[in-house]
């Protein structure tokens, strides 16, 4: 997994392997997800503060255009 701008990317869910974590994880947020060649599953955890996200704050995501 990685980390961009507060966004959690996993990355090998194409190859498990022997990997269990990753089986783990990928069965749970993921719904055994795609691997990284037909999708991508961007996950966040916190808020552009850093504080973790909850039900009791309004949020906004905001994507900048295409140039």
């Amino acid at each position: 997994m990685t980390v961009r701008n507060g966004w959690n990317w996993v990355t090998e869910l194409n190859s498990f392997e022997f990997n269990y974590p990753l089986r783990a994880m990928v069965a749970g947020p993921y719904l055994g997800g795609q691997g990284e060649r037909e999708a991508l599953y961007p996950i966040r955890y916190t808020d552009s503060t850093g504080q973790r996200l909850n039900g009791a704050n309004r949020y906004v995501v905001k994507l900048d255009s295409a140039p």
